[in-house]
């Protein structure tokens, strides 16, 4: 069963066939701002959750593990707001890209999860963001006294 893919951004809502249909391959245009978007998904998952998270709660003497553990703590802290949802956000990434994708329907589900998803990635990077300032006001020294060299 072929069914649509819905795509938004701001300013724009993009409503295509599947590939089973005319699709991705028949419009340049709209294959590329997919291919903008899997690619911009997966790198601002990968920098949350395996660089900046265990560099962060490393810099709050915090034990750090897999990327689960990781998520499981940044839960528990606030920052993210179910790691088993991120888990899962994980897993559509393989299922986004269109070369690898089959099943029109497979991919049109796994791009508007993704793109229900991204809320969840946003707050959890502003989340991160403000727990980092916070972390360097908290270890700046204060006014009129040196920083250690």
């Amino acid at each position: 069963m072929s069914r649509p893919l819905l795509i938004e951004s701001p300013g724009a809502d993009y409503h295509v066939a599947s590939r089973a249909d005319r699709g991705l391959q028949g419009n340049a245009d709209l294959a590329e701002r997919v291919d903008a978007f899997v690619a911009r998904f997966g790198r601002l998952q990968d920098r949350l959750d395996a660089a900046l998270l265990p560099q962060l709660l490393e810099a709050l003497l915090e034990p750090t593990g897999s990327v689960l553990d990781n998520l499981n703590r940044a839960e528990r802290l606030g920052w993210v707001r179910s790691a088993g949802d991120w888990a899962a956000l994980c897993l559509l990434r393989n299922r986004m890209v269109p070369e690898y994708v089959d099943d029109a329907g497979v991919l049109a589900d796994a791009l508007n999860a993704a793109h229900a998803g991204v809320a969840d990635l946003v707050a959890t990077a502003g989340a991160v963001a403000a727990r980092v300032k916070r972390l360097a006001a908290e270890t700046s020294p204060g006014p009129g006294t040196e920083a250690p060299a």
